[in-house]
C-alpha cells in the first residue's frame, strides 16, 4: 500500500462510516480475534505455550502506530501478525519507545546486523522458530522463553525476505501481545520442532479487522488464546 496526502480525514470518516472508534484498542481487538487462534497454532508448533498476554505498549507507541496508518486508506491498507525474539530487558524500552530504527536520532544500537538493511527485523507468524532462536531470544533461565507478538503494516517500507519482514520505518510494527513457553526438546539446530506447521496467515485490511472488532462486545482479555489470561505484560 502507498501512502496518500489527505487520507486522515479519510480513515476516519471510514471508521465512523462502520460506527466502530478508530483507535488502537479497536485495532487490538480486532487483531487477536481474527489471528488469535492462528498465532496460538503457530507457536504451539515450537514451543510448549504457557500463556498468551496483552502487551501494555504506551500512548506514545499506540500513537505511533495509529498515525502512521492514518497515512494510508484502511480499505486498501493490510496488516498481518508477527513474532519478535529479544533479550527480555528489552521488553519494558519496547513497550514505552515502541520499535525504533538504529541510527535515527537515538542510542539503539544494532545488535544482530543488517542483512537488509537497518530496520525492525520480525520473523513471519508461520516461522516463530526464527524468532526463538538463542541468538535473539535471549535472558530467559533453562527452555523458559518469551516472544513478542506483533502487528506489521504492508507498506512500501515494509520488505519480505522468505521467512521475515523488515519494517525500514517506525511506526508500522507494534507489539500487541507476549507469549510464554519453554522450547520442545526434539527442536533442530534452528528451534524448528517436529509439531508440523499450520497453515499460512494471510494479511486482513485494517477496515476489515476493525468492522471486525465492531461486532464484539468481549473483554479484550478473552479474545487470547485460551480465554483466561486477564493479565497485561508491562
Amino acid at each position: 500500500s502507498q501512502a496518500r496526502p489527505g487520507v486522515t480525514s479519510t480513515a476516519a470518516s471510514a471508521m465512523q462510516a462502520i460506527g466502530a472508534a478508530f483507535d488502537f484498542p479497536t485495532l487490538q481487538r480486532g487483531f487477536w480475534l481474527h489471528f488469535g487462534s492462528a498465532i496460538d497454532a503457530h507457536a504451539a508448533s515450537c514451543m510448549r505455550v504457557e500463556c498468551f498476554e496483552l502487551a501494555g505498549v504506551s500512548e506514545l507507541a499506540q500513537l505511533t502506530f495509529m498515525s502512521r496508518i492514518m497515512e494510508y486508506d484502511p480499505s486498501d491498507l493490510k496488516v498481518s501478525p508477527a513474532f519478535h525474539g529479544t533479550d527480555i530487558s528489552n521488553f519494558s524500552k519496547i513497550f514505552e519507545q515502541g520499535f525504533r530504527i538504529p541510527g535515527e536520532g537515538n542510542d539503539v544500537e544494532i545488535v544482530n546486523g543488517t542483512t537488509h538493511g537497518a530496520g525492525t527485523y520480525v520473523a513471519n507468524v508461520d516461522a516463530a522458530w526464527l524468532a526463538m532462536q538463542p541468538r535473539f531470544c535471549r535472558g530467559f533461565g533453562g527452555d523458559s522463553l518469551q516472544l513478542l507478538v506483533c502487528a506489521v503494516l504492508h507498506t512500501e517500507f515494509v520488505s519480505h525476505h522468505k521467512d521475515a519482514k523488515v519494517a525500514s520505518q517506525e511506526g508500522h510494527v507494534v507489539p500487541v501481545g507476549v507469549v510464554t513457553g519453554s522450547r520442545y526438546k526434539d527442536t533442530d539446530s534452528q528451534g524448528r520442532g517436529s509439531r508440523g506447521i499450520p497453515h499460512m496467515v494471510e494479511p486482513i485490511l485494517v477496515w476489515d479487522m476493525v468492522s471486525l472488532a465492531a461486532t464484539s462486545t468481549a473483554d479484550i482479555s478473552a479474545l487470547l488464546p485460551g480465554g483466561i489470561h486477564k493479565q497485561t505484560y508491562h
